[in-house]
């Protein structure tokens, strides 16, 4: 039978699972905010609505990416999560190893794709208009390649139950593309923010892959190795 006692929540109970939560909610809060604002930066610096427009379209093909590489990565969440707890930290690294090589190998080839016929698909797909886009669009499609890091990482932070590292690169993301986003968008308009966020995304690779390869030192030499080769 239901009672009102069995439907009191406790809140030192609760306590740590909510502390947990809004760690990982200021953090995604902190992560949309750096990828929401790139057309706000640009129209502010620049008042152009012609290179938001481009910045605009450009940004949403790499969201919708990365998008796809981050569920694909959290997919793999609830297995790191089950070796965590039967100990088998060597098929972790085995794991986040391969999660790398596809995330960058997938990286690459957009990469290829955007420089070899991204300047005849994109104005067929969207005309003529919007040929600038692909040159917007390639460093937003290097930044692919820190992404698959911090993607990884955040993933870890998650099993690992580290949410500041999270809300911490977050944070540093949204502060080195706003710090290199105003200069480089007054001087180049949509591609200057579009290099700003790849500075970004790298500044938040770094810090997040340092912070979860002190927990667990997974490897990353086949990452650099994928990118080469």
């Amino acid at each position: 039978f239901l009672s009102w006692s069995r439907l009191w929540l406790d809140p030192s109970y609760i306590a740590p699972y909510l502390r947990f939560s809004l760690y990982f909610f200021a953090g995604n809060v902190l992560l949309a905010a750096s990828q929401r604002s790139g057309e706000v930066l640009v129209r502010v610096v620049s008042g152009d609505y012609v290179e938001v427009g481009l910045f605009g379209v450009a940004f949403r093909v790499y969201l919708t990416i990365t998008q796809v590489i981050w569920n694909s990565s959290l997919a793999f969440a609830p297995l790191l999560t089950m070796m965590l707890v039967q100990g088998k930290e060597e098929e972790i690294k085995k794991w986040i190893e391969r999660l790398l090589k596809c995330t960058t190998v997938g990286g690459v080839f957009l990469i290829y794709g955007v420089v070899l016929l991204g300047d005849d698909l994109l104005p067929l797909l969207l005309g003529k208009a919007y040929q600038p886009v692909g040159r917007i669009l390639l460093p937003l499609m290097f930044s692919l390649l820190s992404f698959g890091l911090s993607g990884v990482a955040r993933m870890l932070a998650l099993a690992y139950d580290r949410p500041r590292v999270a809300v911490i690169g977050s944070a540093v993301q949204l502060a080195v593309f706003w710090a290199l986003g105003w200069p480089l968008a007054s001087a180049s308009g949509s591609w200057g923010a579009s290099v700003a966020m790849l500075g970004g995304s790298v500044s938040c690779a770094v810090f997040f892959t340092w912070s979860m390869r002190r927990v667990v030192r997974y490897p990353i030499r086949n990452w650099g190795l994928a990118i080469l080769f």
